[in-house]
């Protein structure tokens, strides 16, 4: 990818990769626990799972929520 440096060994992903750095692209896929969103469903449930680990991690250690 020529705006990050990403490589990918098919064209057909580096292609939909670099729709990602497409600003004017609408990205409908917004995350309920904070403000990224996303163009594709596949990245916006890979990002969740980064909220349900942290959510997990403060319940098994006993901090309080934080949003």
């Amino acid at each position: 990818c020529s705006q990050c440096a990403k490589s990918f060994s098919r064209r057909f992903n580096l292609k939909t990769h670099e729709k990602t750095h497409d600003a004017s692209r609408a990205r409908p896929f917004g995350c309920s626990a904070c403000p990224k969103s996303f163009v594709r469903i596949a990245d916006l449930r890979r990002h969740e799972e980064i909220h349900a680990r942290d959510r997990a991690r403060r319940e098994l250690y006993g901090y309080p929520a934080t949003g």
